[in-house]
């Protein structure tokens, strides 16, 4: 997938008037996202891949030709699903997200936040439209900031800790 996007009034928050906000003018997005997905020995194993290039700038105005805060150049998920027995099937994956300026970093003023690369695990049991299922995200407890805000007014970014490892469960029902 192959794409361009100009966008109006794309919506941020504005950490001066605490409130969210439209960029003007025109923030322009393009990019290309590649997925792939194989079944082998019979849908028992499935190797996947997923990874997204973007692009994001403003054009136009003050900010004109400065990247968009908070917007990766690359992100990439790729893993394996085991379908051992019929109902049950193991997922593991990776997910890497590239470097990006900070939130409310329109000037481009900060250096780039990190990259991070984090590990999932995923098991779920379906039966007769019912799924349950477990998770742990973050496996090995990869310590790393989810995002961070620029303060102009205190020139410098404040950053939010990720969570570290955690589990999920639940149960659906499909009809």
């Amino acid at each position: 997938n192959l794409f361009l996007m100009d966008i109006r009034n794309e919506i941020y928050y504005d950490p001066i008037t605490f409130k969210n906000s439209n960029y003007n003018p025109i923030t322009r997005h393009y990019g290309a996202e590649i997925e792939s997905r194989a079944e082998m020995f019979q849908g028992k194993l499935e190797p996947f891949v997923n990874w997204t290039f973007q692009d994001a700038f403003f054009k136009g105005g003050d900010f004109s030709g400065h990247k968009v805060p908070f917007v990766p150049n690359n992100k990439v998920s790729a893993g394996l699903s085991f379908n051992i027995l019929k109902p049950l099937t193991t997922t593991f994956s990776m997910n890497y997200i590239g470097k990006s300026f900070a939130i409310s970093d329109q000037a481009n003023a900060q250096p780039k936040m990190n990259s991070y690369t984090t590990f999932d695990f995923k098991m779920d049991y379906a039966l007769k439209g019912f799924k349950v299922w477990f998770g742990v995200k973050n496996m090995f407890n990869r310590r790393y900031n989810a995002y961070g805000v620029y303060s102009s007014g205190a020139g410098q970014v404040g950053f939010y800790p990720a969570a570290e490892r955690n589990y999920l469960g639940g149960v659906s029902y499909e009809f």
